[in-house]
């Protein structure tokens, strides 16, 4: 099978608040917050609503923050 790698690039003009990005099932995660990735994220839990604000939940692993 051949599978074409290509680059997948988010543009902003400020950093946005919260990134979380899911590589694939069962893999890593990336979080960002306010412009920096985060270290050491275990869990992560994200409630987002039409008309209301997000808000989350970050479960770190001692440890494994910096």
């Amino acid at each position: 099978m051949d599978v074409t790698r290509q680059k997948f690039i988010l543009e902003f003009d400020e950093p946005p608040a919260l990134v979380f990005v899911q590589h694939a099932v069962g893999h890593r995660c990336d979080v960002y917050q306010d412009g920096k990735k985060l270290k050491g994220v275990r869990a992560i839990t994200i409630r987002a609503e039409a008309n209301s604000p997000t808000t989350h939940v970050i479960e770190f692993a001692t440890g494994l923050t910096n």
